[in-house]
C-alpha cells in the first residue's frame, strides 16, 4: 500500500461545508489522508457512515416501516437535466438509443438566444438536454436587447431559458463535468412551500420560488387563449447537482390518466401528452410518439465522496428515510465495493440512494467517477418498463444498426445456471431463457422479482450510464375504493445479489480505460 501521512487541519465551522460536517466534531483533529489528498480537501473529524442493519431480517423491518417524516411535499419524479456541449446532437442520441420521442424545445428557432434546450419522454421518464450558445454573443445580445424595444419577443414561440439558466455557469459546468446531470426534477405540491421547508431543515438555497410563465408556443398547444405555467425553486443536492421543485396549478401538468398502472401502454401515455412539459417550451413540430417502453423514472444515483456527511444533508432537508443500505460487503468484489444507502419519500415514488467508495485491491468504480467527474454527481439512472424484454430488443436493435447505447457485457454462462436456482418459479422456463439470450440480469427480494440491465457509459468520460428495470410483484388495492391494482414502489429490491456481477463487468470495462 502507498505510504499514509496525517495533517492536524484546523475547525472548518466557518466554512460553506460547515452543515455537512457532524456537529460533534472537534475544532481540531488530526486524520489520515491518502498521498492524493490534501489538507485543503480534507475533512475535519469525518465520521464514517456506519450500516444500521445487520441481517436480512432486520433490512426487512426497515422495508416494511410506514413513513411520514417528509418535508417537502414530493409527488414523483418530473424530469433531469443535462447540460451538454450540443444539445441537439446529444437529445437525439438518446433519443434513438431510449426510444424517448423529441417532443419539446427552445433555441435560437423559438427566440431564446442563451441555450438551447431538447424535451424528451416516454411514458413518465422526462430529460431535458441544455446546451448554452456563446459567452460573447450572449452579452453582446443582452447589452444590445438593453436599449432596443423587447415588443419582438412576444413574436417568438419560446424566447425564455429556465429561471435558473445562467451562460457563464454551464459553459463552466460543462468544461468541468463533461456531459452530466445538471438537476433532478421532482413534483411537488406548493415549490414555494418545499423550497422554505428545505431551506429551514439545513438544505443550501439555490434559485428560490420563481414563477415559468407559459410562452407563445406552449400556449398554442392548447389551442389559444392564457395557459397557465408553473412555479420552480432549486436547493443544492451533491456536488453542481441541484434538487429542482416543479408545481402547476390544479390541472396542469397531469396527463389525462394520471394513472400508470390503469392498464395503458407507454405509446398510449405519450401519444395523449400533446403539451410540452415545462411551459416555457415549445411543442417540437412532427415529433414521433411511438417509445421502446420506458414508463418512469424508479430511482436515481448519486456518488459522493462521504457517505455518513451526504446522507446525513440530504435526509434533513427532504424528511427522507433510509429505505434500503448496502455495504462492501454486499455489494463489492475482491477487487473493489461501495457503501450504499436509498433515501426515500414517505411514499417511496422518489427514491435517491447514494454511494461512496470503499478500499480494494484496485481503485472503486465510485473513485473512478468521482475523479471524472471532478466531484459527486449523478451516477445513473434507473428506468422502469412493464417489458423488459420488448424494451432491450429494441435497444440492442439500435445499438446494433443505428449507433444507440452499448449494453454491459452479458454476464457469464454460469450466472444462468445458477439463476433458476436462486429464483425457482418465481420467473417461467421461457422467462429464463430470454434472460439469457438478451443479458439480463435478475434477483429477488421476499416481495418480488427484480430484472435489470445496464448500459456502458454513455458519454467519452465513465461516468454517467443507465438501468432499465422491470419490477415484477409487490401488487396490491389501494384503499380508495377505486378498484385499481398498483405496484408497490422498490419491489424486488435494488439487485443485490447482482451487484458483484455488475462490478465485475465494470471493472472488466474499466480495465480497458486509461482511468
Amino acid at each position: 500500500p502507498p505510504p499514509r501521512r496525517f495533517f492536524t487541519v484546523p475547525s472548518l465551522a466557518s466554512s460553506s461545508s460547515a452543515s455537512a460536517v457532524d456537529e460533534g466534531a472537534s475544532s481540531a483533529s488530526t486524520i489520515e489522508v491518502t498521498p492524493e489528498e490534501t489538507p485543503e480537501n480534507a475533512v475535519v473529524g469525518r465520521r464514517k457512515w456506519k450500516p444500521k442493519t445487520r441481517t436480512p431480517e432486520e433490512r426487512r423491518k426497515l422495508r416494511g416501516l410506514i413513513h411520514d417524516t417528509e418535508r417537502v411535499g414530493t409527488k414523483g419524479f418530473h424530469h433531469v437535466e443535462f447540460y451538454c456541449g450540443d444539445a441537439r446532437s446529444t437529445a437525439y442520441r438518446f433519443s434513438l438509443a431510449l426510444g424517448m420521442p423529441v417532443t419539446c424545445w427552445s433555441g435560437q428557432g423559438t427566440g431564446n438566444d442563451k441555450c438551447a434546450t431538447y424535451g424528451l419522454e416516454s411514458g413518465d421518464v422526462r430529460f431535458l438536454f441544455t446546451a448554452p450558445y456563446s459567452e460573447a454573443v450572449v452579452a453582446a445580445s443582452s447589452a444590445s436587447s438593453a436599449s432596443a424595444d423587447d415588443e419582438e419577443e412576444e413574436d417568438f414561440e419560446a424566447p425564455d431559458p429556465l429561471p435558473s439558466f445562467d451562460v457563464t455557469s454551464a459553459h463552466d459546468f460543462h468544461r468541468k463535468h463533461g456531459l452530466a446531470a445538471r438537476a433532478i426534477g421532482v413534483e411537488v405540491e406548493c415549490a414555494r412551500a418545499a423550497y422554505e421547508a428545505a431551506v429551514a431543515g439545513g438544505a443550501r438555497g439555490g434559485k428560490g420560488p420563481t414563477e415559468v410563465k407559459a410562452c407563445r408556443g406552449y400556449a398554442g398547444a392548447r389551442g389559444g387563449g392564457k395557459a397557465a405555467g408553473c412555479t420552480v425553486s432549486e436547493v443544492e443536492l451533491y456536488g453542481d447537482v441541484v434538487l429542482r421543485f416543479v408545481s402547476f396549478p390544479k390541472g396542469e401538468g397531469e396527463d389525462e390518466d394520471e394513472d400508470e398502472e390503469a392498464g395503458s401502454t407507454a405509446t398510449d401515455t405519450a401519444a395523449a401528452a400533446s403539451l410540452p412539459f415545462l411551459p416555457n417550451l415549445a411543442p417540437t413540430p412532427n415529433a414521433r410518439r411511438d417509445t421502446y417502453g420506458l414508463r418512469r423514472i424508479d430511482h436515481a444515483v448519486g456518488n459522493v465522496p462521504d457517505l455518513y456527511a451526504a446522507t446525513r444533508y440530504v435526509s434533513k432537508f427532504t424528511g427522507f428515510h433510509e429505505s434500503a443500505e448496502f455495504t462492501s460487503e454486499d455489494v463489492g468484489t475482491v477487487e473493489s465495493g461501495l457503501n450504499s444507502v436509498v433515501l426515500a419519500s414517505d411514499s417511496e415514488d422518489v427514491l435517491l440512494p447514494l454511494n461512496e467508495p470503499t478500499e480494494g485491491r484496485r481503485k472503486s468504480q465510485i473513485q473512478t467517477y468521482l475523479e471524472q467527474n471532478e466531484g459527486a454527481g449523478l451516477q445513473h439512472l434507473a428506468l422502469k418498463t412493464d417489458d423488459i424484454f420488448e424494451t432491450i430488443t429494441k435497444m440492442r436493435k439500435a445499438e446494433a444498426e443505428l449507433g444507440g447505447f452499448e449494453l454491459m457485457v452479458r454476464p457469464s454462462d454460469g450466472y444462468y445456471r445458477e439463476l433458476p436456482e436462486r429464483l425457482g418459479d418465481q420467473l417461467t422456463p421461457d422467462q429464463y431463457q430470454r434472460l439469457e439470450d438478451l443479458g439480463i440480469l435478475a434477483d429477488a427480494d421476499d416481495e418480488g422479482v427484480l430484472l435489470q440491465i445496464f448500459t456502458k457509459p454513455v458519454g467519452d468520460r465513465p461516468t454517467f450510464f443507465v438501468e432499465i428495470i422491470q419490477r415484477v410483484g409487490c401488487r396490491y388495492e389501494p384503499d380508495d375504493g377505486s378498484g385499481r391494482t398498483l405496484e408497490r414502489p422498490g419491489c424486488g429490491g435494488f439487485g443485490q445479489g447482482n451487484f458483484r456481477e455488475l462490478f465485475k463487468a465494470i471493472e472488466d470495462h474499466e480495465k480497458t480505460l486509461k482511468v
